[in-house]
């Protein structure tokens, strides 16, 4: 229980904490020292953990991660940034590491589903933050054009966490495993909470992050129900194609209402270029403003750089003369400021962690580890056109899904 609560706990400070902070915060220290608390008793609690080949790639891209951070923290100091500044910057990312050792207690210790209910449960509280802005900034809106000036996204950073795409990936498991009717039909309200909050949103990666976490979990729900048991596979089709054909006509029939109208005119047409509300998309590309830029200081830097980065805390300036230290693309991000081995960790880190997700799921006969690599899959893809990776809360997802990737099923700790 007190484990739990400690993780309820980091999830949902992350979720208070100030997304850009510009000096560290009480908020911060707690989120510095809980990781680190729970990384000292799982040192202290473990006795019998037993190593297994399958566990070392994991291990070993968060160590070749972590190291491409401390190289990236050195490599800013040799070039006199402010030790303050160098920790902001890859603080988000390295801090949170302690949490990894989370899966090496026991499965009767720590459990995935701690983690889901945390995630859900913070996530249920973003969505009424999200519902609450839009009410009491854009509730009076009459014109599509009023809500996309309105956006509540320039009214607090936290509406952009990660934290609700957990709300609309994770109840799919409950609604799968539990045959209780009423806990199916909360788990498809909170989906349907979780797809409008997005929405009211108006970011256009919030949006296609939500469907490809959804398009991510359908294959592999399919692909491993085909090798648990392939004779119920064309049945199962059937039966999540009545699902999604019953999903998409709530959609539809909520539609009808006019505000729902509105809202869904302003997302789509941030899709597009030659809407009439075009000039009312405050969305910024970012291609020339900033993936450009960043990329061109990284490119004209020295070769000690183009391999290792520019060094945590260097900034570029965009094309509005604005100096950054943050790029709204993960790949980019760690391009620039990890160099090709930054980038080169990175990618090994998500790839290794969601096939250790898929292969637990198996191991363990668990589709909880496919929901978890879905929402693994959505978040990466998120974090390509958004800044959110340097959030305190991605990071905090991020190293709860790879303790639960290292935690071994019950039948292995016996």
């Amino acid at each position: 229980m007190i484990l739990f609560v400690s993780l309820f706990c980091i999830v949902f400070v992350s979720f208070l904490a100030n997304p850009a902070p510009v000096s560290i915060e009480l908020i911060d220290l707690i989120l510095i020292i809980l990781p680190f608390f729970l990384g000292v008793f799982s040192l202290l609690v473990t006795r019998n953990y037993k190593l297994y080949r399958t566990e070392y790639p994991l291990l070993f891209a968060a160590l070749l991660y972590l190291s491409y951070l401390l190289i990236s923290s050195l490599i800013g100091l040799s070039h006199g940034i402010p030790l303050l500044n160098v920790l902001r910057s890859i603080g988000p990312y390295i801090n949170f590491f302690p949490l990894l050792l989370l899966g090496f207690l026991s499965s009767k210790t720590f459990r995935p589903s701690m983690v889901m209910i945390s995630l859900i449960i913070v996530g249920v509280f973003q969505i009424i933050y999200l519902f609450y802005l839009y009410f009491i900034y854009s509730g009076v809106a009459s014109t599509t054009l009023h809500i996309l000036i309105n956006r509540i996204t320039f009214m607090d950073q936290r509406t952009t966490l990660p934290l609700f795409l957990s709300v609309t990936i994770l109840p799919i498991v409950l609604s799968v495993q539990l045959k209780n009717s009423l806990i199916k039909m909360l788990c498809f309200i909170l989906i349907l909470m979780g797809f409008f909050a997005g929405i009211i949103t108006l970011t256009r990666a919030i949006f296609l992050s939500m469907i490809f976490g959804w398009i991510v979990f359908l294959i592999l729900y399919l692909y491993y129900q085909s090798k648990i048991n392939s004779s119920f596979l064309l049945p199962l089709i059937k039966k999540i194609s009545m699902y999604l054909l019953f999903f998409i006509c709530i959609i539809l029939l909520i539609s009808c209402f006019k505000k729902i109208q509105m809202i869904e005119t302003g997302l789509l047409s941030r899709f597009y270029d030659h809407s009439p509300l075009h000039h009312a998309d405050y969305s910024n590309g970012r291609l020339y403003d900033e993936w450009i830029p960043a990329l061109m200081t990284w490119a004209n830097s020295d070769i000690l750089s183009l391999f290792f980065g520019i060094g945590a805390g260097y900034p570029f300036i965009v094309l509005s003369g604005e100096e950054r230290t943050y790029i709204h693309n993960l790949c980019i991000y760690n391009l620039v400021y990890g160099g090709f081995y930054g980038l080169f960790t990175c990618l090994l880190l998500y790839i290794t962690l969601f096939k250790s997700l898929i292969y637990r799921a198996f191991q363990a006969q668990n589709i909880m580890y496919l929901a978890f690599a879905a929402l693994l899959m959505s978040m990466f893809f998120y974090a390509q056109f958004f800044a959110v990776h340097k959030g305190l809360a991605f990071n905090v997802m991020l190293f709860l899904i790879i303790s639960i990737a290292l935690s071994q099923p019950s039948r292995l700790n016996k």
